[in-house]
């Protein structure tokens, strides 16, 4: 019995893996095409996931040559796993900036705020080059750091900002502009 248990969390394991990856993939497909109903920005963890993946994917290929010459893997084993080395280098390959800025009912998520913000408790907000600071009416302070916004990804958050808070009083500053 405890071989079928066994069997059976590893084909979870595998399936859990195929599913998140394949997700990462369309939604990094929607992002290229420009169809994602967010916008996203690069942070300085970005090069470090991307060198993460090749290397997962490189070093899953080397284990998987190995394993099958040395007679420890089924084919349909073997094709699994070089199905998961491919989602992997091409998830590297087609890496998406990782944070994003999403408004929606009434609610704004930020990348490294953990909790949703209520529009109706935003005073401002301020874009610099290294962070995002969302102010609150009770004084109260979002921030999201170790970003790297350049004027292009500037504007695309404060023109993402404007369209979506159009009922609310909130100051957008682009401290980037004349930098």
């Amino acid at each position: 019995m405890s071989k079928v248990h066994e069997l059976a969390s590893t084909i979870f394991l595998v399936i859990a893996m195929l599913v998140g990856l394949a997700y990462s993939l369309l939604t990094s497909y929607n992002y290229r095409r420009g169809k994602l109903e967010y916008v996203v920005f690069p942070v300085y963890n970005d090069d470090h996931s991307q060198f993460q993946s090749f290397f997962f994917s490189g070093a899953l290929l080397v284990g998987l040559v190995i394993a099958y010459y040395a007679d420890y893997t089924t084919v349909f084993w073997s094709c699994v796993c070089l199905f998961i080395i491919l989602l992997l280098f091409f998830s590297a390959l087609f890496n998406m900036p990782g944070g994003f800025l999403k408004v929606k009912s009434n609610r704004m998520s930020l990348y490294g705020v953990p909790e949703t913000i209520e529009m109706e408790e935003i005073n401002a907000i301020d874009i610099y080059h290294d962070r995002i600071v969302v102010h609150g009416l009770k004084g109260k302070i979002w921030l999201a750091s170790n970003i790297k916004i350049d004027h292009v990804y500037a504007e695309k958050i404060a023109s993402y900002l404007s369209t979506n808070l159009v009922n609310y009083p909130v100051n957008i500053n682009n401290q980037l502009i004349g930098n």
